[in-house]
């Protein structure tokens, strides 16, 4: 059985984020009905996205917009570590579209907002209001 917790915060109604721990899962291709947001913290994993296939490694930052198909296998079903955000679609719709074009992260993030990404993701996950959910 896989090690997986979700959160909530009730200041954070349109987020819910999810962290899985040595995962016995992979993923066959399906979608989210929420912006998804993921950052690979231990591990990596081969990533089908949109009919395109990618090598994502521990410390990386992936993305998939609402409806995208996607997949991961994960190269290790014993180290494979991750957390993802789930961004609640009724919000995005109340955002502008000049803040909602400003929003969009690319499938791979490089660099310094690859890091900062990894940085507020662990964040959401250590608010002290945050609940947690089997």
């Amino acid at each position: 059985m896989p090690d997986v917790t979700f959160y909530r915060n009730e200041a954070l109604p349109f987020l819910e984020a999810k962290q899985c721990t040595k995962s016995d899962l992979t993923y066959q291709k399906h979608f989210h009905e929420e912006y998804s947001i993921g950052s690979i913290d231990e591990g990596e994993t081969s990533a089908w996205c949109d009919g395109t296939m990618h090598q994502v490694e521990a410390g990386r930052v992936i993305s998939f917009p609402l409806y995208m198909l996607h997949a991961c296998h994960p190269a290790s079903l014993t180290v494979w570590r991750y957390k993802m955000l789930f961004i609640k679609q009724d919000w995005l719709k109340q955002l502008e579209r000049r803040e909602l074009e400003q929003l969009h992260i690319p499938f791979l993030l490089e660099g310094d907002k690859n890091q900062y990404c990894r940085h507020l993701i662990a964040g959401i996950l250590t608010t002290p209001s945050g609940k947690h959910c089997a």
